[in-house]
């Protein structure tokens, strides 16, 4: 084993390794070529009992060993399947199509299956960890960070609910996404086919055909699939990555604050081979490096997959069986994201200390305020009186109010004020999340 998606992390992928491992591929091809006999025998009027076949470890040899020969997969798929029917019905296998015409609609239905019952649900497990924060912390004031230095307050559950938000509607369109194929014989008019039976609409079979399968048929081909659609769909993933890979950043930041504690899961747990003491946020580490994986190979697929030469060349068919590679770290990503996020909790101490020791990050209340009482040159005097200093108690910040040339009334107001109330409407924005997550998903 080469890849440590099928070492390392198996474990983790299981689902995966199923669904795009090469045996359900072919899997998938006997299925859609099966399916397509029965629906050419019922055109033509031909009355045969046509039986499923299951692919199990005796017949995916038999098609490996078909394809040592001919050197060509969906061949060996043809030639398996001519085996398993009966004899009246071998000239109709695989009648007047072309490889793609298999492959596209296999490869859509592996896609489809991995969007529905792999990636959105996971995807949704991810939401509803991070909703769970933004309930559990929405008032929980911290200084927030800009450019890495300290800025006005927040709250953590309002941080945390930016990324629900940003991702909730990429993640919407997914779960709407229309999985396209091509289906139109060897460069997609339907030559062979036409040429034969020219009295049969075979343009609506092929409809007919495909929408089976709950896809949407690409009309206008050439011997390859149209695969924008693979390439929008990975774009989504890949953007949902990015926005999971700031998530995991910050996570990582949070912990070096001291903002985030990482609880002990086993009492064995080793942090370092040689500092005891130590205890890291691998998860979200790991998360970080195969989501950078996972992108580099999305940005790679979704550009490539849209190029071809003429009717086609096959360095598309070697570039597709990486899709699944490039999906396959982003779902260990999320799982591992899973696992970070279970073993953080707020260290609330260190947030409520840290907002007493910087009074200073009320500037920006302090020179809005004589604004209001007509300071022209309110932002400079404040900036003069605080931009130097690195920590404020609230006696200091007091005397700092005192001395500023406004009302008694603004004076009392300034003063009434604590970094921990200054946090606009941090809440009412991380309640707006909650409900508008809630109200997708139907509730």
């Amino acid at each position: 084993m080469i890849s440590p998606l099928d070492d390392r992390y198996s474990q983790l992928l299981e689902k995966e390794t199923t669904l795009f491992g090469e045996r359900a591929l072919f899997q998938k091809r006997v299925t859609v070529e099966m399916a397509y006999l029965k629906a050419l025998c019922e055109v033509l009027g031909i009355k045969e009992k046509i039986k499923e076949i299951d692919v199990n470890e005796k017949a995916f040899a038999e098609m490996k060993a078909y394809e040592r020969k001919t050197m060509h997969d969906v061949k060996a798929v043809e030639l398996f399947v001519r085996n398993r029917v009966n004899r009246e019905l071998t000239p109709y296998v695989h009648f007047g199509l072309t490889s793609e015409d298999i492959n596209s609609v296999a490869y859509s239905l592996t896609f489809k299956e991995y969007n529905e019952t792999i990636y959105l649900p996971l995807l949704e497990e991810v939401l509803d960890d991070l909703k769970k924060l933004v309930e559990d912390y929405k008032a929980t004031p911290m200084l927030s960070r800009t450019h890495g230095q300290r800025a006005v307050p927040t709250t953590f559950g309002k941080e945390i609910a930016v990324f629900i938000y940003r991702i909730s509607e990429t993640f919407q369109r997914l779960k709407h996404f229309v999985f396209k194929t091509k289906f139109g014989s060897t460069v997609g008019i339907f030559n062979a086919l036409r040429f034969t039976f020219p009295q049969i609409d075979w343009q609506e079979f092929a409809d007919r055909f495909v929408s089976s399968f709950g896809l949407h048929r690409n009309k206008i081909t050439t011997q390859i699939d149209n695969l924008d659609y693979i390439s929008e769909y990975l774009d989504d993933v890949r953007r949902i990555n990015n926005c999971l890979l700031d998530l995991v950043k910050d996570a990582w930041l949070y912990t070096s604050l001291d903002y985030l504690k990482i609880k002990k899961i086993s009492k064995t747990q080793v942090g370092s081979s040689i500092m005891p003491h130590k205890l890291n946020p691998i998860e979200f580490e790991n998360a970080e490096g195969n989501l950078e994986i996972a992108n580099a190979l999305l940005r790679f697929l979704s550009d490539d997959l849209l190029h071809s030469r003429m009717q086609r060349d096959l360095s598309g068919s070697t570039v597709r069986r990486n899709i699944g590679v490039a999906l396959s770290h982003s779902t260990l990503a999320m799982r591992m994201l899973k696992k970070g996020l279970a073993k953080i909790s707020v260290n609330e101490e260190r947030l409520k200390e840290e907002l007493e020791r910087h009074y200073e990050v009320l500037a920006e209340a302090i020179q809005t305020e004589m604004r209001c009482e007509g300071k022209t040159d309110a932002y400079e005097e404040v900036r003069n009186m605080f931009q130097n200093i690195v920590e404020m108690d609230r006696d200091t910040y007091i005397k700092k109010i005192e001395k500023l040339d406004i009302s008694d009334e603004g004076k009392k107001k300034l003063i009434r004020l604590k970094p921990a109330d200054y946090i606009g409407y941090a809440v009412e924005m991380a309640d707006e999340v909650i409900e508008f997550k809630n109200n997708k998903e139907g509730r």
